[in-house]
């Protein structure tokens, strides 16, 4: 419920962004978005003890690593 709920929310903006490459960064929003989740959901809680800790582990590395994402994707004149 959450991932569809984040890329309900995150696709369209992302792609409101990027007015020039919607499409690409729109799947790319969708791909990045996936993969931090199933990590942040089922590689994290392993690695963590504390509730806290996981939780600002995995939105600081979502976070880095989906903006990896989209500066790789994106055309310069979009970044």
């Amino acid at each position: 419920m959450a991932l569809a709920l984040t890329i309900a929310i995150e696709v369209p903006i992302v792609a409101a962004v990027f007015e020039g490459q919607r499409r690409r960064m729109a799947w790319t929003c969708l791909l990045a978005t996936g993969l931090s989740n199933l990590a942040m959901n089922a590689l994290l809680p392993r690695l963590f003890g504390s509730y806290d800790d996981f939780f600002l582990v995995g939105e600081v590395a979502a976070l880095v690593a989906e903006g990896v994402c989209y500066i790789a994707a994106s055309s310069p004149r979009d970044v």
